[in-house]
């Protein structure tokens, strides 16, 4: 768990509920970026619906991604991916979780230009923290273990 500011910051969902508590209008839209690989926003392309399904990601004033790079984006996730960051420039805020350190963003996208264009949009005006520290999970985990370790009676 870090601090940032006076909040104490466990996970995204954290991260997330903390901004969404001093938003004007508390509309957040939430997207595991993995999930923008299949049919999310591509499938549109083949049912004419492409559009609508962009849409989603527009329409919240606050879109959390979740896990960026997490999983290698497929063509035309990383299109779609710049295709929302490019729509959402200076129109809604993004919330973009990654467990890659930025110098490895750029080949996520898979096309030097497309990198470009979308991590200097995502990055103008953009407050960056860095939480370091056991995972929320692997902090979980050791929680059980101490309380399975301490609940153990010796067998004679």
């Amino acid at each position: 768990m870090s601090v940032v500011k006076g909040l104490e910051l466990s996970n995204t969902v954290d991260v997330g509920v903390r901004c969404v508590d001093v938003a004007i209008d508390p509309t957040t839209g939430y997207a595991y970026v993995a999930d923008m690989d299949g049919d999310e926003v591509n499938g549109g392309r083949a049912d004419d619906s492409w559009e609508r399904r962009l849409n989603v990601y527009l329409r919240p004033h606050l879109l959390i991604l979740d896990d960026f790079g997490l999983k290698p984006l497929q063509p035309p996730a990383p299109e779609d991916l710049y295709d929302v960051i490019n729509e959402r420039y200076e129109r809604g805020s993004i919330l973009l979780t990654s467990n890659r350190a930025p110098a490895e963003w750029p080949d996520l996208f898979r096309d030097p230009l497309l990198a470009s264009a979308g991590l200097d949009r995502l990055m103008h005006r953009a407050e960056v923290l860095f939480i370091r520290g056991t995972s929320f999970r692997a902090q979980g985990r050791q929680r059980l273990e101490q309380e399975v370790l301490s609940n153990q009676t010796p067998s004679f």
